[in-house]
């Protein structure tokens, strides 16, 4: 495909800012740039609409850029309102600036020196990922608060965005469904990365979104790990599930968790089940019931099997099951309620185990896709504002 190259002249007047700000102030008001740091900022501006002509130090100069836009990029003729979108949100965006800088010198107890610096890194991090200063900001805050330190936190961040942008969720969203991943699966921050590459694999695999499934994942991460179900089988029953339903990806994750959980209650010796929704069903037949159909529990007297083992046995004999004896079956392990859902994992358990292993040999995949968000006219217009975030901060009071 030709690829288009957009040049656009871009010019940045400040008379009309001059004339607002003399009629506030009550007399004749002159926008001039000195700061260091300002000249830098308008250095990271001309840097982020890519080569310019030429590059001045005065708002009030003409400043001449060439933005190159890709073949995904085809509203070429919305090119200048880009670049006038993204100064104005920059400008508007001080405030809230400010106030993340106010929440990141609580949370880490430094000085506002200090965090200035780190509110600078989070500038360049946006500029480099093709996001704004503020959601950079908002997720740092968010994993800082978690205990993280600095070099942690950074990492985390760039896993974040990714995840947000591929997945199309908020960062919030990202954060919060990433925190619950690794924790579930009590994991570091560096292997972040490597959750992030499975969802994203599993994203162009199968019928559902890394974001969704990442929702559905921060559901039930914890009460598999508990159980022996690994992260990749997991993304593989909710890649399954979610692919041949189309239903909510948190609710699947729940009706998951509600199959874990009734597991775990008949190895506790539980005679009783109460589900989320305050539904109780009766357990004590469970065991009885898989026995009948040769499908063991134990592995001795005082030792479960895994749970993935047992699955794997049920999913490989479902289909050789009478319709009375898959009933029977369903109703052990998933009560009535999430009866369907389970029907659907064993209908389909061969793919489920094809979605799984695709999870496992996932290493790349998310910077494969993420090339694709980087390259799109959002992530343009987001890596301009952050470079006008820059200049903002540094030359503008709220």
């Amino acid at each position: 495909m030709t690829e288009f190259k957009a040049i656009i002249v871009a010019e940045l007047d400040t008379a009309e800012l001059e004339k607002r700000l003399s009629k506030v102030l009550g007399k004749n008001y002159k926008l001039t740039i000195e700061s260091e740091k300002a000249k830098e900022d308008i250095n990271s501006i001309g840097n982020s609409i890519t080569q310019t002509e030429k590059k001045t130090f005065s708002f009030g100069s003409t400043l001449k850029n060439a933005l190159h836009i890709g073949s995904a990029a085809v509203l070429v003729s919305k090119g200048i309102g880009l670049i006038r979108t993204a100064a104005n949100k920059a400008v508007e965006s001080v405030k809230n600036l400010n106030q993340s800088l106010t929440d990141l010198r609580i949370v880490t107890n430094k000085s506002n020196a200090e965090a200035t610096k780190i509110m600078d890194s989070y500038n360049s991090m946006g500029q480099m990922l093709g996001a704004t200063t503020s959601e950079i900001a908002d997720s740092g805050i968010a994993w800082l608060r978690q205990g993280k330190s600095i070099s942690e936190a950074n990492n985390l961040i760039a896993e974040s965005t990714k995840l947000s942008k591929i997945g199309m969720l908020d960062n919030a969203d990202a954060t919060k469904y990433l925190t619950s991943t690794l924790n579930g699966y009590r994991l570091e921050s560096e292997q972040a990365s490597s959750v992030v590459d499975k969802l994203s694999k599993l994203d162009s695999a199968a019928a559902i979104t890394a974001g969704g499934l990442a929702e559905g994942m921060s559901q039930t991460a914890s009460t598999a790990n508990d159980l022996g179900i690994s992260m990749d089988r997991l993304i593989g029953y909710l890649s399954i599930i979610g692919s041949v339903t189309q239903g909510s990806m948190s609710s699947i994750g729940q009706a998951l968790k509600t199959i874990f959980s009734r597991m775990s209650n008949v190895k506790l010796g539980k005679v009783e089940f109460t589900d989320d929704s305050g539904t109780t069903e009766s357990l004590s037949d469970v065991e009885t019931t898989l026995a009948k159909l040769g499908i063991k529990l134990r592995e001795s007297d005082n030792q479960f099997r895994d749970f993935g083992s047992v699955l794997d046995e049920v999913g490989s004999k479902w289909d050789n099951y009478s319709s009375v004896q898959q009933a029977a079956i369903t109703k052990a392990f998933a009560g009535v309620r999430q009866g369907e859902n389970f029907r659907v994992l064993m209908n389909n358990y061969e793919q489920a185990i094809k979605y799984m292993n695709l999870s496992a040999d996932s290493a790349g995949a998310a910077e494969e896709k993420y090339s694709a968000y980087t390259d799109s006219i959002e992530a343009k217009s987001k890596t301009l504002q952050a470079a006008f975030e820059g200049l903002a901060t540094n030359s503008i009071s709220d």
